[in-house]
């Protein structure tokens, strides 16, 4: 995972040049990925569609290059997400992420971030679609 502001830049210039997706750190989601019961879990692995799982939470950028965060079943990607010491770095910025600066084309500054499905919370640094929760068709 890039740990510099140089190597960040790197990556958003992968998505900037391989997607046309500028200022673009990662693209994150989770994964549920069926196990069998772990010994003495109990229910802890368990989850409503009724099979045992883990969580793969994934951070992957531009070439698909991904860091993991793991956690029991009953987790939901956003409550894996949460926990995580990738959520606290975004949060207090000790991921590494640079300065706002413009994008192609335009001269204000525009803030560097990742993106997200609905599962996770809209931040300054995590971009997400627009919900379809409300929408009508």
């Amino acid at each position: 995972m890039p740990s510099t502001q140089d190597e960040w830049k790197a990556v958003a210039r992968q998505f900037g040049s391989r997607w046309n997706f500028h200022h673009c750190r990662g693209a994150i989601d989770g994964k549920h990925v069926a196990v069998k019961k772990p010994k003495k879990s109990g229910s802890l692995y368990y989850n409503y569609k009724v099979f045992f799982y883990v969580v793969l939470l994934a951070l992957v950028d531009a070439n698909y290059s991904l860091y993991n965060v793991w956690a029991n079943g009953s987790s939901l990607d956003a409550g894996v997400f949460n926990r995580s010491t990738l959520r606290a770095a975004l949060e207090d910025n000790t991921i590494g992420f640079s300065e706002p600066d413009p994008l192609p084309g335009d001269d204000r500054d525009f803030p560097y971030f990742i993106i997200g499905d609905d599962a996770f919370p809209l931040r300054n640094w995590l971009m997400k679609l627009y919900s379809r929760r409300s929408m009508t068709l």
